[in-house]
């Protein structure tokens, strides 16, 4: 169980989606300044709703998926299938080279289902697990937001955190309360500088202003998509870098179809490339997960 319990914390932490098909691509070369745009100067809800606007809009939809892992001088390969149930339910299968099917996982608003297919034992826990596990505050809105190359916010302060709660309040309003604008040579940037999100709350007051989690959003300026998200967390001494390639038009919109991932803290390096072979919208797809009585319960 602990190899696979522990892809599948890395899978569902930082999974995104996308599609490979024979459409447009937009390829990211090493020469990254080549035939950029002059950057204007947006403001934060200019650029808000520039980003927005080229969201991939959906109800369901269903992801094949190639995923190679590295991290403890190991590599692993799986392949999958991911479905979401928009502001709802996901729904992961996970299968070995051989075609194996090796864990099936069904995340919705306040708990996780976990089958281990190999050792047929299954698990049933709240978000908080995770959060006592990783030390970060993982909410299904913000799996749902890595998943679909949406903006990923770190909220941490009581009026961030009503706002976000708000019925009335829209979800722009909550992003500006978050970021401010900022832009590069190459890419408009979304930057905040926000106490840390973790579930361990210090008691003191942060003096020292590198005591933060600092996220930092890239955004090509073309196709106004989310090109990289780098995260660090000075207290716990921990960096995340997630990376999107190769743009693909879909569905009126581009998307990124490799992804790669890098994972830092002070004991070990992770790393996650991922390769996206089809995307399909829409339909009525199974988002079942069956226990069956000859299953063990973890606790």
């Amino acid at each position: 169980m602990r190899l696979t319990l522990s892809l599948l914390i890395i899978f569902v932490f930082i999974l995104l989606h996308s599609c490979k098909t024979q459409r447009p691509t937009l390829k990211q070369s090493g020469d990254a300044t080549a035939n950029q745009p002059k950057l204007k100067n947006y403001g934060i809800g200019k650029l808000l709703d520039s980003i927005t606007s080229k969201y991939l809009m959906y109800e369901n939809l269903s992801i094949k998926f190639k995923l190679q892992a590295e991290f403890s001088q190991e590599t692993h390969e799986l392949e999958g299938v991911l479905r979401i149930k928009k502001d709802s339910l996901m729904w992961i299968s996970l299968t070995a080279p051989l075609g194996i099917e090796v864990a099936r996982v069904v995340l919705s608003k306040d708990s996780v289902i976990f089958l281990n297919k190999l050792k047929r034992e299954y698990l049933i826990k709240p978000y908080n697990y995770f959060e006592n596990l990783l030390h970060v505050e993982l909410a299904y809105t913000d799996l749902q937001s890595i998943f679909t190359n949406q903006i990923f916010l770190f909220s941490e302060t009581d009026e961030e955190r009503n706002l976000a709660m708000n019925p009335n309040s829209s979800e722009r309003d909550y992003i500006k309360k978050t970021f401010f604008r900022d832009k590069d040579s190459v890419n408009y940037v979304l930057k905040t500088h926000r106490k840390h999100k973790i579930k361990r709350m210090m008691k003191k007051p942060l003096k020292d202003e590198n005591n933060y989690i600092v996220e930092n959003i890239k955004i090509l300026p073309k196709l106004f998509k989310i090109q990289t998200v780098e995260v660090f967390d000075y207290i716990e001494n921990r960096y995340l870098l997630v990376n999107y390639g190769n743009f693909e038009r879909i569905h009126q919109t581009y998307f990124p179809t490799s992804i790669d991932f890098h994972i830092k803290d002070s004991t070990q390096t992770v790393v996650l490339k991922l390769q996206y072979q089809k995307i399909t919208l829409n339909q009525p797809f199974n988002f079942s997960i069956t226990i069956p009585e000859s299953y063990k319960k973890l606790y």
